[in-house]
């Protein structure tokens, strides 16, 4: 009795987690109140070790508490909730913000694609589609009304994830100032860690001279990356305009606008051209002289037959030698050889005449993807480093003047340039305000630390 009481007790004192509860009886308890079964004499089917352990569970479903069920229901609804993502996924697309396009059923035309400086998507089949100021969501069915309209027959499912958001500029007195990718609930404090903290304003006035320097060459060095691409980009599309010429058999025409470095360009691909259509010539060439030359075997192995065949019927009769047979024999033999060479010479150059036509007849085609292929990659850095540049000009407008007139008394506040449709606006923030792409965050300096006065302590 003692043993039997005290494993009792021990059974008693052990917590519930300790016991396996089966979801779905608890499930049918807690959805469709249904009541139990008490008694395991209700479950006479089963096993008697069956309707022990079955005993054992209801006992322990039993015991979970009103408490315990809604503690668990609050935690999965503070876990569905993910306000932070949720409200990253509804702001407005902007130029140099990257999504993935996903067409249920559809894989030509899903993909990753970037905003132009300009708001627009360039996609297959929808054309270019206005983006900027659009939620994912409403990207969503935009596009699906688009390609319902043009080409599908029912409406397409279309999912739009954001792949990247403009990134935010951290200026001021951070020790790394510079640009930073946004992501969802970033906030002052985040941003200024990424920075790697504030600097101490230099007790001689020095350290807001040199934030500001640095603010204007960051900018400086953004625009000259700009007009290079630009540039670039322009080179570009003059070698893209001469390979289609040459693609339709015409020659290129370079303007004065040309740069001297796509006039080279132009010039590399008319030899290239050039050398194909002379490659091409030569084996033509070298092919009518093959088969001038077969003709010529042709005729001389007919005579040799004709001698042949004259000298067999000689030898029929016995008025012929076999000398004079074996060797018209051997010499038709050998003109079947040459046949064979010549013939097999033949072959290789209409296949080689063949392969160059096809690469003179595909050579437009074939510059045109690769200096396409260029062309994106340029613009794409060209998105990116637009986008950049507005934070970055004001960054260093605002810095310019701003850091000079802070005391060295007090740390001074951060401020948030953000820029909307009206322009940019200042905010002043704190330390957990949130941050939104394409945001300009601006440190302040640590406080200069007052000097020890003498003999204190």
């Amino acid at each position: 009795m003692r043993d039997r009481s005290g494993r009792r007790r021990r059974q008693q004192d052990q917590p519930a987690e300790a016991v396996h509860v089966s979801p779905v009886l608890v499930q049918r308890h807690v959805c469709s109140h249904q009541t139990i079964p008490k008694r395991p004499s209700e479950l006479h089917t089963m096993e008697s070790g069956t309707s022990r352990r079955l005993q054992m569970t209801l006992t322990a479903a039993r015991r979970l508490s009103a408490r315990t069920l809604l503690r668990v229901a609050a935690v999965l609804a503070l876990a569905l909730a993910a306000p932070g993502s949720r409200a990253a996924e509804a702001l407005p697309l902007a130029p140099g913000e990257a999504v993935r396009i996903t067409v249920l059923g559809q894989p030509d035309l899903s993909g990753e694609h970037t905003l132009d400086e300009a708001g627009v998507l360039a996609l297959p089949l929808a054309g270019r589609l206005a983006a900027a100021g659009l939620s994912p969501e409403a990207l969503e069915h935009a596009l699906a009304e688009r390609l319902a309209a043009l080409a599908l027959s029912t409406r397409p499912v279309v999912t739009v994830a954001v792949t990247r958001r403009r990134d935010v500029v951290v200026a001021g007195e951070a020790a790394r100032p510079g640009a930073y990718q946004w992501r969802p609930q970033l906030t002052v404090r985040d941003a200024t860690a990424l920075a790697g903290g504030r600097r101490r304003l230099a007790a001689d006035g020095v350290g807001p001279a040199v934030q500001a320097l640095r603010a204007i060459e960051h900018h400086a060095a953004l625009a000259a990356r700009i007009d290079a691409l630009s540039a670039r980009e322009a080179r570009l599309a003059h070698q893209l305009a001469a390979a289609e010429a040459l693609g339709r058999g015409e020659d290129p025409v370079t303007g004065a606008d040309t740069s001297d470095l796509a006039a080279r360009n132009i010039e590399f691909d008319v030899a290239r051209y050039r050398s194909l259509q002379l490659q091409r010539g030569s084996n033509e060439e070298r092919l009518a002289l093959l088969r001038r030359r077969l003709d010529a075997i042709d005729v001389e192995a007919g005579l040799i037959r004709e001698r042949l065949g004259e000298a067999e019927r000689l030898l029929a009769a016995g008025l012929g030698r076999r000398g004079e047979v074996l060797e018209l024999q051997r010499a038709a033999a050998a003109m079947v050889g040459s046949e064979l060479e010549v013939a097999a010479e033949i072959a290789e150059a209409e296949l080689a005449i063949e392969r160059v036509s096809l690469e003179i007849a595909t050579f437009g085609v074939n510059r045109h993807r690769e200096i396409g292929a260029e062309i994106e990659a340029v613009r794409l850095e060209l998105v990116d480093a637009r986008a950049r540049v507005g934070p970055a000009r004001e960054a260093a407008a605002l810095s310019a003047p701003d850091l000079p007139t802070l005391s060295t008394d007090s740390p001074g506040a951060w401020t948030i340039v953000r820029h909307g449709a009206d322009g940019a606006v200042q905010l002043q923030a704190a330390q957990d305000d949130p941050l939104l792409p394409g945001d300009t965050l601006l440190v302040p300096p640590l406080p200069v630390p007052e000097p020890a006065t003498p003999g204190a302590g």
